[in-house]
């Protein structure tokens, strides 16, 4: 089984486990099924960028709030700082996104190369069965071919019931700007208080077969970014909150788990885990992870 989408295409051991009979060399090869996206955890180019040259530049939306001192400012772009590609010289989403596609913790030395786009086009995922957002943040389709990559996920979601599979900043991910993915996501980030313990359960009521396939720990007591989100997707049509949960000093609940059942066919799962490599290297949270990808990919 390949994946592509992180800059090429990479043999997954990982991956056996979606197929025990990826695992056996002599079995026929199998079509590409699974397609990861992911971008570094950061700011949102358009909207941090300054434009013009001289004393007299624009800031970015970001940047307004520094608009008083524009005139002590230098404004830097377009710079390459090649550590912070490398691990173990990235933040922790990156550490993360790297332990789930090779298996392993990156060492100083491994590199991500610039994203694939090459498959979001007008039936390009058609021999795909999920497209997983892994920690994506910000504007993923940037350019000219904006557009043309985002129509190519609706059709894919609507027109031909694909899977789909986001993790932590995946509700970071395009919060304005493309109404269809807030709409398909089901709720944007609105923050979150740290990197702390706390405790996630199933939902009152629910009984999912990614919580009883997965035996997911009811309670769960694990450390995490605890998110918050703009709205509750358990009022919208077609989802299903999976897990509630909260970091022990606030222990106010909230979705941290869901999947979106929608019309035709298509599946979303999302949980709001996997900010740290450490989550991946969790047994309980990878056993999750990997029956939400059989489940979207409806193997399961």
């Amino acid at each position: 089984m390949l994946l592509r989408g992180a800059g090429g295409a990479l043999a997954l051991p990982l991956l056996t486990d979606l197929d025990p009979r990826l695992a056996h060399a002599d079995m026929p090869a199998f079509p590409k099924r699974f397609i990861v996206l992911f971008s570094p955890n950061g700011t949102i180019p358009g909207a941090w960028a300054a434009s013009g040259s001289g004393p007299t530049f624009a800031l970015g939306d970001i940047m307004t709030p520094l608009a008083a001192h524009q005139q002590d400012l230098i404004v830097l772009q377009n710079l390459e700082m090649s550590a912070a590609l490398h691990s173990p010289g990235g933040d922790a989403h990156g550490l993360g996104m790297g332990c789930l596609l090779t298996g392993t913790e990156l060492l100083a030395g491994d590199q991500f190369t610039p994203p694939d786009l090459s498959a979001f086009v007008s039936g390009g995922l058609d021999s795909y069965d999920v497209v997983f957002f892994l920690n994506t943040t910000g504007n993923v389709f940037q350019g000219d071919g904006e557009a043309l990559h985002q129509q190519a996920l609706q059709d894919f979601m609507e027109k031909k019931h694909g899977g789909f599979v986001g993790t932590h900043s995946a509700t970071d991910t395009y919060d304005s700007g493309w109404q269809w993915y807030g709409d398909f996501i089901g709720a944007n980030f609105d923050g979150h208080s740290g990197y702390e313990p706390g405790s996630a359960h199933w939902k009152s009521g629910v009984t999912h077969s990614i919580l009883t396939t997965a035996a997911v720990p009811n309670p769960w007591a694990r450390t995490e970014e605890w998110y918050r989100f703009k709205r509750d997707v358990s009022m919208l049509a077609g989802f299903t909150v999976l897990l509630m949960g909260s970091q022990t000093a606030d222990a106010m609940d909230r979705p941290s788990a869901w999947v979106h059942d929608l019309p035709g066919g298509g599946r979303l799962f999302y949980t709001g885990f996997g900010h740290d490599v450490a989550s991946f290297k969790e047994p309980a949270f990878m056993q999750m992870l990997m029956t939400g990808i059989k489940w979207a990919a409806h193997r399961g």
